[in-house]
């Protein structure tokens, strides 16, 4: 529920500013509100995705709080890391011969 959650946020389905819908995400996975609160918020609190809001513009709720692309550190897969032998060949990084 969890990385379901957190790659909606991360996929920008549920947008900065925007109440997290705890009680549709209760019914999709068969708990009740307060246990999704329990379970997935806090760690999506700890992970800075989302922040409870006593004074939110819906209400009281759990919203989001930052876009995705703050939110994730850039992963560069080893083999496209820049390295010596990518720099020596500039033709390599365009995709030209080899």
């Amino acid at each position: 529920m969890i990385a379901i959650i957190r790659e909606r946020i991360l996929n920008m389905i549920y947008l900065p500013g925007e109440a997290l819908p705890v009680g549709i995400l209760a019914r999709q996975f068969g708990l009740t509100t307060r246990q999704v609160t329990h379970r997935a918020c806090r760690h999506l609190i700890a992970e800075g995705l989302v922040h409870h809001d006593n004074k939110g513009p819906h209400g009281p709720g759990v919203y989001v709080t930052q876009p995705a692309l703050q939110t994730v550190p850039h992963h560069v897969p080893p083999s496209q890391e820049p390295g010596p032998h990518r720099a020596q060949n500039p033709n390599r990084l365009a995709g030209g011969p080899r």
